[in-house]
């Protein structure tokens, strides 16, 4: 009989980690803190229903799974995004952070590759639980969610040479140089062989497998890239991890990479499931409780410390105070890959099982208090404004050809991004003047290169918003994706101007009335909006008639979407509403010679009373008549629009003539 312990364990781990992680989804945590509750609930630590060494294996793929999908994630356009934030602020805020491991390490009387070696892992914040946060908040596209995302990705990056120095700082120390020069040596000859592969072999092994058709063959063939280039990397002296990015990368500059990401990616998830119960496996509770204090101190000072350095490093790069607040609050908690550093640096005996087992505790309860940082990183900002620091710090100062702006009767567009850019377009088309500010300084160098009235500046700042004439202005269009400037600028625009028109975007339902309330007079919603045009589209493609779809749509409008945010309490509106879109249509009639209507005024054939109709325009060879008067003479030849119930057109068609459209 087989033994079937593996297959065991791993249903284990997989119904463990999936009723943790409902339990976890209630109260919105990360799902890599319910895979390590996972581990620590069915571990040797816990109730003891599986040994960590039967999963060893395992967790080795998931890590190298999570490599070669970042390899292919991997993209130059990305980083090109954020460039000067990503290259820039993310290597001195790595390169501070290991300045201080030393710093520390030399404190506590330890040696200086040990200082560099925890410095590593504690300069990795975690993407998958910043970005999962800033999708949760719509806040991607934001500004500080911008910046947070380009530290983030070199961060990622990052990872790699970290994985090549480590081995080395394992080594004597007075062979360090030459373990490093020779690490270095064999990861350069190792990227130089995997480069030549993906432009000579790779592209045909590609082609010939896609050509097949077969899904099956194209799988085996991108696992069998993946699994064999971190083997060759391990026969190379280099790590299995560095194998599987260089060939995630390989992968990301051919035209099958978004197919092998979407075949991959559920083999990662459930493998780096088994990593990070694995993760909690090797957590001892008895450690956590024997060492409060330690932890504790611990916590908060990888927690300051990180969030100092970030936000620093951010206001140095000349980003409004609540940006950088922002971003060091997100990323100052302790990430997935310093799990994978840290059984590494355990390996390679550069840190005991005492500051392993401080290592794990320390990373699970930094990564547990993330969504409270999130909540003090946009609070802290109006809090220290209330103290008298001058706004300026929070929000950008005005660019100085602000000072020469003189508009009059024009509009405000706040933020020009794809929606922003849309506006201007429209308004420019029907000559209605308008400025544009943006916290972007290459988007707005390059529109002032072509003649566009756009101005560096935050409108979530009075001095910015007065600059640019908001008390002349006829309206203010906030496009931002970022909550928090949005409510800023409305709330601005309104005291300053009352009488402009206030226009605000959000992704967020609840943010609807909060945006009312600080004195928007139309709030749009992304995602309602799309409900309603594609609702009226198929409605209309069902028979019902345009306007009667258009007048519903702007009562909903009006409304501020109810009919979608409150259903039972709408129930009655919906069924008027599927009523009225079958039974109502536009119909444009041309008027036949023998037509009794010929020569009738409208008022005489009482439309409305009698017939049940209206008529809304009439064209003849004069021209055309929108809302003909009872004046309004009909002739033989004349078009006529008519909006009325389906049955009492189909009545008045023998009257009138025939039909030329509905």
């Amino acid at each position: 009989m087989h033994d079937i312990d593996i297959l065991t364990d791993v249903a284990l781990i997989f119904a463990a980690a999936l009723g943790v992680n409902l339990l976890l989804a209630r109260l919105r945590q990360p799902a890599i803190l319910g895979y390590i509750l996972s581990g620590l609930l069915i571990g040797p630590h816990g109730l003891g229903w599986i040994a960590h060494t039967d999963l060893e294996l395992l967790a080795e793929g998931g890590v190298i799974l999570l490599m070669f999908t970042l390899g292919i994630e991997f993209s130059l356009d990305k980083i090109k995004r954020v460039k000067t934030i990503a290259l820039g602020g993310g290597s001195l805020q790595v390169g501070l952070t290991v300045l201080m491991g030393v710093g520390a390490a030399y404190l506590l009387g330890w040696t200086w590759y040990r200082g560099v070696y925890l410095g590593c892992l504690v300069a990795l914040s975690s993407s998958a639980i910043v970005l999962k946060l800033l999708q949760e908040g719509g806040e991607l596209d934001t500004l500080h969610g911008r910046v947070a995302l380009g530290i983030l990705l070199f961060q990622d990056i990052a990872v790699v040479p970290m994985m090549i120095i480590l081995p080395a700082l394992a080594s004597p120390e007075q062979g360090l140089l030459v373990a490093l020069g020779i690490a270095a040596g064999k990861a350069i000859l190792f990227l130089a062989c995997a480069l030549i592969a993906s432009r000579v072999i790779l592209p045909r092994v590609f082609f010939w497998t896609a050509r097949t058709g077969s899904r099956e063959l194209f799988l085996l063939m991108v696992f069998t890239l993946c699994m064999g280039t971190a083997y060759v990397s391990y026969l190379a002296g280099l790590s299995l991890a560095l194998g599987a990015f260089v060939a995630g990368m390989v992968v990301s500059d051919s035209e099958y990479s978004l197919q092998t990401l979407s075949d991959i990616l559920p083999f990662k998830d459930a493998f780096l499931c088994i990593f990070f119960v694995s993760v909690g496996m090797l957590l001892d509770p008895g450690f956590v409780f024997n060492n409060p204090e330690i932890l504790g101190l611990l916590v908060v000072l990888v927690l300051g410390v990180n969030a100092i350095i970030c936000t620093a490093v951010v206001r140095l790069f000349k980003y409004p105070l609540r940006v950088a607040i922002f971003a060091g609050a997100a990323l100052s908690q302790i990430g997935e890959f310093s799990f994978v550093l840290a059984q590494m640096g355990k390996s390679l005996n550069l840190i005991g099982d005492y500051l392993y087992q401080l290592t794990l505790a320390g990373t699970v309860m930094t990564m547990v208090v993330t969504p409270q940082l999130f909540k003090l990183g946009r609070a802290l900002p109006d809090g220290l404004m209330k103290l008298g620091l001058p706004e300026r710090w929070f929000h950008g100062q005005a660019d100085a050809d602000l000072e020469n702006v003189h508009l009059n009767n024009h509009v405000i567009i706040c933020g020009f991004g794809p929606v922003g850019e849309h506006i201007s377009m429209v308004l420019k088309e029907n000559d209605i003047p308008y400025v544009i500010l943006d916290l972007n300084a290459s988007r707005i160098k390059s529109l002032q290169d072509r003649d566009i009235p756009a101005y560096y500046g935050d409108s979530s700042s009075s001095e910015v918003l007065l600059h640019a004439d908001i008390k002349q202005a006829r309206a203010v269009v906030v496009t931002y994706a970022d909550p928090y400037a949005a409510r800023r600028t409305v709330a601005l625009a309104k005291s300053l101007q009352p009488t402009a028109l206030v226009l605000a975007r959000t992704r967020v339902p609840e943010d609807i009335a909060e945006l009312r309330r600080l004195g928007a007079d139309r709030v749009i919603e992304e995602e309602f909006e799309v409900s309603l045009e594609m609702a009226s589209w198929t409605m209309q493609a069902l028979g019902a008639s345009w306007l009667a779809v258009e007048t519903e749509k702007a009562a909903i409008q009006r409304d501020d979407y109810q009919l979608f945010i409150d259903q039972n309490t709408h129930l009655t509106e919906l069924n008027t509403l599927a009523h009225a879109f079958s039974t109502v249509e536009i119909v444009t009639f041309e008027v036949g010679a023998e037509s009794a209507w010929v020569g009738q005024a409208v008022g005489d054939l009482h439309l409305r009373s009698e017939l049940g109709l209206t008529l809304i325009a009439a064209v003849n060879p004069v021209g055309a008549t929108v809302a003909p008067g009872a004046d309004y003479e009909i002739g033989a030849g004349d078009y006529l629009m008519i909006i009325g119930e389906k049955d009492r057109l189909a009545a008045a068609t023998s009257d009138i003539g025939a039909r030329v459209s509905r």
